[in-house]
């Protein structure tokens, strides 16, 4: 396994840890992270301080957990598949959707990542009224 492809391993683990402090520290400080902005944390953060800002807004909407499935390494491009499953905060609905996110890595550190995932399908989650008991 390279280098690269164990830094993204590692960011995945310290995610399902939800340790944030060792996601930051993985992260370059010129780290860009962007998702489609027609969801209400999407867009395109800029440092550690906007990938904190990204995953705070994350958190807030959702309650996610990510499972990597299989890394594909292309020079300092990693590519994950993986399922992206969880609930709305508003509404309780859940989700399991697959998604691929797309990293670069540079010394050891991620500096940029791309989500992408099935949007029409997290759009109809946040949308659906709120499940009742």
């Amino acid at each position: 396994m390279s280098d690269q492809t164990q830094v993204v391993r590692d960011l995945y683990a310290a995610f399902e840890r939800r340790d944030v402090g060792a996601v930051l520290r993985a992260f370059d400080g010129d780290i860009e992270v962007s998702q489609t902005d027609v969801l209400p944390w999407g867009g395109t953060y800029r440092g550690t301080m906007g990938a904190a800002s990204f995953f705070q807004k994350l958190a807030a909407t959702v309650d996610v957990t990510i499972t990597a499935e299989d890394l594909f390494e292309a020079g300092n491009t990693v590519v994950a598949t993986a399922r992206t499953r969880g609930r709305v905060r508003s509404n309780d609905v859940r989700f399991d959707l697959r998604s691929v996110h797309v990293w670069t890595i540079r010394g050891g550190k991620a500096v940029g990542i791309q989500f992408y995932f099935d949007t029409p399908a997290m759009l109809a989650a946040l949308e659906q009224a709120p499940t009742g008991d």
